[in-house]
């Protein structure tokens, strides 16, 4: 299975160039007994950048080696291991060797300084993550390979990184071939934040981190408040609290498939709101841009209608549709807001698979008959690479 988008991942995204991996007389189909070719190729004025692959196997932290090889990494957590991970470079063929992959990343490395480490998550689970400075300029694509199937992905949920990147598999793959974004699509995300700020007088343009004019990446605002926590702190509590009060004349019902309808009803003073007998409190904003807090934290208990009620409700708060179909007025997560509108598709805070209008957001690509993995450093052109 992919790494579940729900935890917090940086992002990342990618796309093709048809024919660059082999032709489909000969080429390698995707089996747990064969290699799996990755072009990355140059882009004519991309500035070289380093592609790392992690991913854990067999319960070990590995690397992709020189020789297309895992290898584990012995670092100790906390400990930085440059001189250990090898860089490959951009414009060559790597193959990641026969074995399943599971919560796999290939980094692109274009600028700045940039190591890794190993750290101990808040399950006791290690794995491999970035260290970089400010003024490190880079981007991942999520990979898992695991039974003869690959599974390729990007999210949003932390941050969206630069460069931009695009992704395509190669070969006899059926269905959704390809993925990514436009070049200049930070740009204009940003420009959208800009203007949010302008109107609200919230921090939207700080998620922006440039530096010399260039944008390194953007920060989602849950990941923002993390080092700065006052910064949309009071921003959902007027809207949660009209919210609760006006589920007190509409009771609020949602559908949970399998689980069946869940209705809740608010305060008359709208402090609180009780779904199916289970009383829920004000979110905050972190409570909102995180969905594991507050009104939204996970339930230990199998089965308990809340687990399937935490997502739609979070993802009504984060898309500004609490109240009504139409968020145009409401508070709502305007980083998520700006970046759909580059790429509908991606995950920008944990619940953003909540269906809208019966269609999921997914940017995933699976096959298990594609012969190749094309990444694009720079982003994608629609009429350069038709997805």
């Amino acid at each position: 299975m992919m790494p579940s988008r729900r935890e917090s991942t940086p992002l990342l995204v990618a796309l093709l160039a048809l024919g660059l991996l082999g032709s489909a007389h000969g080429a390698p189909m995707l089996n747990a007994d064969q290699p799996f070719p990755i072009y990355i190729p140059v882009r004519p004025g991309q500035k070289p950048c380093d592609i790392y692959v992690f991913g854990e196997q067999n319960g070990r932290d590995v690397f992709l080696s020189q020789t297309s090889q895992y290898e584990a990494v012995n670092a100790a957590p906390g400990q930085p291991q440059p001189e250990q991970l090898y860089a490959h470079a951009q414009g060559s063929v790597m193959s990641l060797p026969v074995g399943d992959l599971s919560s796999g990343r290939i980094y692109a490395h274009c600028g700045g300084k940039f190591s890794f480490m190993k750290v101990i998550d808040a399950a006791g689970k290690s794995k491999i993550q970035p260290t970089p400075a400010e003024d490190a300029v880079y981007n991942f694509v999520e990979l898992t390979t695991t039974r003869g199937t690959i599974y390729i992905d990007i999210s949003a949920v932390d941050m969206l990184g630069n460069p931009p990147l695009g992704y395509k598999l190669e070969g006899g793959h059926t269905g959704k071939q390809a993925w990514g974004a436009n070049p200049g699509s930070l740009d204009r995300i940003c420009a959208d934040l800009q203007s949010q700020s302008n109107a609200d007088g919230m921090p939207w343009e700080h998620l922006c981190v440039e530096r010399n004019g260039e944008i390194l990446r953007i920060l989602s605002p849950g990941e923002y408040m993390k080092n700065n926590p006052s910064a949309f702190e009071d921003y959902f509590n007027a809207h949660a609290r009209a919210v609760y009060t006006q589920w007190n004349a509409q009771p609020k019902q949602y559908n949970l498939g399998n689980v069946g309808n869940v209705t809740c009803v608010g305060a008359a003073d709208g402090s609180s709101a009780t779904c199916n007998g289970r009383s829920y409190g004000l979110p905050t904003s972190a409570d909102v841009f995180g969905c594991a807090s507050g009104p939204f934290a996970a339930v230990a208990a199998p089965g308990d209608p809340h687990e399937a009620l935490r997502a739609p409700f979070c993802a009504d708060f984060n898309r500004g549709t609490a109240m009504s179909s139409d968020a145009a007025t409401s508070p709502q997560n305007w980083y998520s807001t700006a970046v759909h509108k580059e790429l509908p598709d991606i995950y920008t805070f944990p619940f953003d698979d909540v269906r809208v209008d019966g269609l999921a957001r997914d940017s995933t690509l699976t096959s298990s008959s594609a012969t190749g993995l094309t990444i694009i450093i720079g982003g994608t052109w629609p009429d350069e690479y038709p997805g």
